[in-house]
């Protein structure tokens, strides 16, 4: 004979309509069939699918009777009616949300333009100074190399400013 199909708490518990906390507590009161195992994560319950269909409320007992009621039959056509209505609000909701999505994005790239064009502006006029700057640093280096230079200078052949290396 083959083993019982053991389903986790969650699983049970979706199937019987209830908490997983309840569910727990039923397999410690023995209300329930249950299982207790040992798994890497510690102790934990398993309950049969017999067991878990047996306690399930049975849906199948108002079917017949609910399907030949016609006071049922325009309900079930009014909540249908209702749900189409519902979703047809819901697609409207999702189109209304990606169109204000694409008018903001429009937006932004519109605001974000003339910043973009100022930013690389600055970056161009950044490196032109930078340049500029280079340019000025080499010409009054060039303007120190050629003042005369002092009478120890002359004497150690050393630049302005720099010590003569050891000997």
């Amino acid at each position: 004979m083959s083993e019982p199909e053991l389903l986790t708490i969650p699983q049970a518990a979706a199937i019987l309509q209830c908490s997983e906390r309840t569910l727990r507590r039923r397999a410690q009161l023995g209300k329930i069939e249950a299982i207790e195992i040992q798994t890497q994560g510690g102790k934990a319950w398993r309950i049969p699918k017999r067991a878990v269909i047996s306690a399930a409320p049975s849906a199948t007992a108002t079917t017949p009777s609910a399907a030949n009621d016609p006071a049922h039959a325009a309900t079930l056509a009014k909540l249908e009616t209702e749900l189409s209505q519902v979703k047809a609000f819901l697609a409207g909701q999702i189109n209304t949300r990606e169109a204000v999505r694409e008018d903001v994005k429009l937006a932004l790239d519109e605001a974000l333009t003339p910043i973009a064009a100022a930013l690389d502006a600055l970056r161009t006029e950044n490196e032109r100074l930078r340049d500029q700057i280079v340019a000025e640093r080499a010409e009054r280096a060039a303007e120190r190399d050629q003042e005369p230079r002092g009478f120890w200078a002359n004497i150690t052949r050393s630049k302005r400013g720099h010590l003569p290396p050891d000997r």
